[in-house]
């Protein structure tokens, strides 16, 4: 019992670093979306790592399971909570829409060709986009997602 209690603090902790690394950044306020993938996130990047005390010293957990290891130029392109456009994957392209959507960057999705999901902050969805471009982010969003 003791084991597992410690395994939830130790995710708990890491997931208050990185909440921590976003309040410096100019979050006050947190959408329920964003913790949920905040957990998950750190959930894949421990098992990412192999653990001394596990089946194996030379494989992660997580390349154990899925027979992937994790590739840092796809999967942790961006950092987590990092403001980002995300291209709309429009079927029609020549009209006058936006063709990108203000977005915060919640982790590699999982896919092999390197998708990122992302927080609309317009719609306040996830989605999950192959093309983005990381920002700095704007004081007026800063103050449209704190409120």
């Amino acid at each position: 019992m003791g084991e597992i209690e410690r395994s939830i603090q130790f995710i708990k902790e890491r997931a208050r670093c990185v909440v921590a690394d976003l309040r410096v950044a100019g979050f006050t306020h947190l959408h329920k979306l964003i913790v949920v993938h905040c957990i998950y996130f750190v959930v894949m990047m421990i098992n990412a790592i192999p653990d001394e005390a596990g089946i194996s010293r030379k494989f992660s957990p997580r390349e154990i399971v899925t027979g992937r290891k994790l590739d840092m130029m796809k999967d942790a392109r961006v950092k987590y909570g990092s403001y980002v456009e995300a291209s709309k994957d429009a079927v029609i392209t020549n009209t006058m829409d936006e063709r990108t959507e203000a977005c915060l960057a919640l982790g590699p999705s999982g896919i092999l060709q390197g998708s990122v999901k992302c927080f609309s902050l317009l719609t306040g969805k996830l989605i999950i986009r192959r093309t983005i471009r990381m920002l700095p982010i704007p004081d007026r969003l800063l103050t449209l997602i704190n409120k």
